[in-house]
């Protein structure tokens, strides 16, 4: 009896499902990546874009020389509505006459007919000699009221100034680029080019790299373009990467291995903002590599063809 399959049948079997199960992973795969890149980037372009920062004069001013409109909202003074409108006749009023009625003088002991004797003044010398004799003064006059309030509450409150929070991005380049000393008088490394520290370049910066968040989020969100969305968070975690962590590290001197900080090994929050950053770092390198997978528009709009990608996946 003749075998159903023949050997040569039976290895291409195996080929076709071990290619179906490559196949699936290749397709699922960057399903992960764009779903994670995708959340944290358009989370983070909008955490630039919506919620506002507080400026101090200094840095308000450094910003306005970059070309920043900031809007500034002007103290306002407190002042209580008891003081708004005086009452004129608080003002005005006459105090009260005192009173006519005479005062009458205390009676003596020669005829008060409960006079202490001589041996009770001994035992008591500053007791009254008339108990119930009662001392009678007048009023104190008091002072009329101030029209004014206090010089607290005239005071106006200080100044506020917010603005967007990718403005910061902009003053963290210019810091960057130009370092203050430290206590020593010694000017650390520069983290950032000094021609790009100067002028309107901060400003611009700050906006490409919230385009690129932005865009790059949605561009991987969606699968169009992919490769290119996540080309622009390479970019973008590049250059957070250097400016949060490796190059202050460099800057400080406390480094391991020359490069990373210098934490210690088993400091989990110390690390953690590092290892956050490499992982998204790593995650859009793997997506430029892979590409969009499926579903996406990439693939439905054929832009995945002769571009490097299995016509299969």
């Amino acid at each position: 009896m003749l075998p159903l399959v023949s050997p040569h049948g039976s290895a291409s079997m195996a080929r076709l499902s071990h290619h179906c199960r490559c196949s699936s992973g290749a397709l699922l795969g960057p399903l992960f990546l764009r779903a994670a890149l995708a959340i944290t980037f358009i989370w983070a372009g909008l955490g630039k874009v919506i919620p506002l920062m507080p400026l101090d004069s200094s840095q308000a001013a450094l910003l306005t020389s970059m070309g920043v409109s900031i809007p500034v909202a002007p103290g306002v003074i407190s002042t209580p509505a008891s003081a708004t409108a005086p009452d004129p006749d608080v003002l005005t009023k006459p105090l009260p006459p005192p009173d006519p009625t005479p005062i009458r003088p205390a009676p003596s002991e020669a005829d008060s007919p409960i006079a202490p004797t001589p041996a009770e003044r001994a035992v008591n010398p500053g007791s009254s000699p008339l108990p119930f004799t009662q001392q009678v003064t007048p009023p104190a006059a008091s002072a009329p009221r101030s029209s004014e309030p206090p010089a607290a509450e005239l005071a106006p409150r200080a100044t506020e100034i917010e603005v967007r929070r990718m403005w910061g991005l902009a003053l963290r380049l210019h810091a960057s680029a130009h370092p203050a000393a430290d206590g020593s008088g010694k000017v650390p490394m520069k983290l950032w080019p000094e021609f790009l520290g100067k002028g309107n370049w901060p400003r611009y910066f700050a906006i490409a790299v919230v385009i690129a968040e932005l865009a790059g989020g949605v561009l991987v969100a969606i699968g169009l373009f992919t490769r290119l969305g996540a080309f622009l968070l390479i970019g973008v975690m590049v250059g957070a990467i250097w400016l949060d962590q490796l190059g202050p590290a460099m800057q400080v001197g406390n480094t391991t291995l020359l490069i990373l900080p210098g934490y210690g090994v088993w400091d989990i929050a110390a690390w953690r903002p590092l290892l956050w950053q490499f992982s998204l770092f790593c995650s859009a390198c793997a997506l430029t590599l892979l590409g969009a997978g499926v579903p996406s528009l990439d693939r439905a709009l054929g832009f995945m063809k002769g571009r490097g990608d299995d016509d299969d996946l």
